[in-house]
């Protein structure tokens, strides 16, 4: 099957949040993500994954945008299949 959009795997770097009362930590850090979709769009501000997408038209659902500062790399994943069943 040929897909419409690349597969990717993307990692990136997801902001921290807390509405507790603390000291402040000597070290900030975002957390690491890695996270695998469809990259359905990519502009010089961000990217949008999606899990999936209507092969009829072009809704996608359970889609991401992330900022492409946040984006720490982005390698297309190569789909070997061994077989297609016909269900």
């Amino acid at each position: 099957m040929k897909y419409r959009y690349p597969l990717v795997e993307v990692l990136w770097d997801d902001p921290q949040g807390d509405a507790a009362w603390k000291e402040i930590p000597a070290e900030l850090k975002p957390t690491p993500m890695m996270q695998i979709g469809f990259l359905v769009k990519k502009t010089d501000k961000h990217i949008m994954l999606a899990a999936c997408y209507q092969t009829q038209d072009k809704e996608v659902s359970s889609s991401d945008v992330i900022p492409i500062g946040a984006v720490l790399s982005i390698k297309e994943l190569i789909v070997y299949p061994k077989h297609e069943n016909k269900i």
